[in-house]
């Protein structure tokens, strides 16, 4: 298990209920706030700043709202969670009628884009996968319309998260960086996993590959947006790490001869017991 998932969150109480919880039980994990009630829109800042992440739930929300009411609430409530850096997944009807269909409606192929380019780290399909007659197409379909509205000069637009993080300014100073050099991959080091979420939550287009020996915080990644992990055995000497990252990425095709890479983590390399991420490095990929 690598996130908790909580249904019914109605303040910040209840986030930390399930925090101290997990603490007795003398386990630690990001939690997710879904929003399904009145509760939940009135205590939203709270349940935000409390959160590791926010997953929009637009079914249980109709059943409390008017229906004209539900896309402003979802914009609201993406405006926050990403102002905040936290992850954004929105859920629910996403691909209704693919229950009984293998072709979706041209409004839920626009709901898709719509999220996609408002940059949420997920979207999440429901019944259509768990009960419905065609998982598998459905699949393919919510996959097929994210990756065209990727694609868009909307979707491009760098979103800054607002911090006075030291951690932060040189993430941020590192997708600037892969911005004006034209880097192929921003690469990140990582042993905690913050780094990858600072990252994430800047919403840059640009691909994030993330390293870690940590299986835990490799899950977690795959969570997030514009990240691709990836587990390396970590090394005596960053200069070792990055040759066998490059060489790596040379083996899955993923970079050649002449690309450029800008890649942070933390010095010095051998102190494992108070990381920081303090260093960003442009490196060209050799022969």
């Amino acid at each position: 298990m690598h996130w908790i998932a909580a249904s019914f969150i109605r303040s910040s109480k209840d986030v930390e209920e399930i925090r101290m919880y997990m603490k007795k039980k003398g386990k630690q994990l990001p939690i997710i706030s879904k929003i399904e009630t009145f509760s939940a829109i009135q205590n939203i800042d709270e349940i935000v700043e409390a959160s590791e992440g926010i997953m929009i739930a637009r079914g249980d929300l109709g059943m409390e709202f008017d229906y004209e009411e539900i896309p402003l609430l979802q914009d609201l409530i993406i405006s926050k969670a990403t102002e905040k850096g936290k992850v954004v997944i929105v859920a629910t009807q996403m691909l209704e009628s693919m229950l009984e269909n293998t072709v979706p409606k041209r409004a839920e192929v626009t709901d898709i884009a719509l999220a996609a380019r408002e940059k949420v780290d997920a979207v999440m399909l429901s019944a259509e996968t768990a009960a419905g007659k065609y998982p598998l197409e459905a699949f393919k379909v919510m996959a097929r319309v994210i990756e065209k509205n990727e694609e868009s000069a909307h979707y491009r637009r760098f979103r800054k998260v607002k911090t006075d993080s030291p951690i932060s300014s040189i993430c941020q100073s590192a997708l600037y960086l892969s911005s004006i050099c034209g880097a192929r991959y921003l690469v990140c080091i990582s042993e905690s996993g913050m780094s990858p979420a600072i990252i994430a939550a800047n919403r840059s287009s640009i691909i994030s590959v993330v390293t870690t020996e940590n299986e835990e915080i490799l899950a977690r990644c795959r969570l997030y947006y514009s990240i691709y992990p990836i587990v390396i055995k970590r090394q005596k000497l960053h200069t070792k790490e990055i040759r066998l990252i490059i060489d790596l990425m040379k083996k899955r095709k993923m970079v050649q001869v002449g690309d450029n890479l800008v890649i942070v983590f933390s010095l010095p390399y051998e102190d494992k017991k108070d990381l920081t991420t303090n260093t960003v490095t442009n490196v060209v990929v050799g022969s």
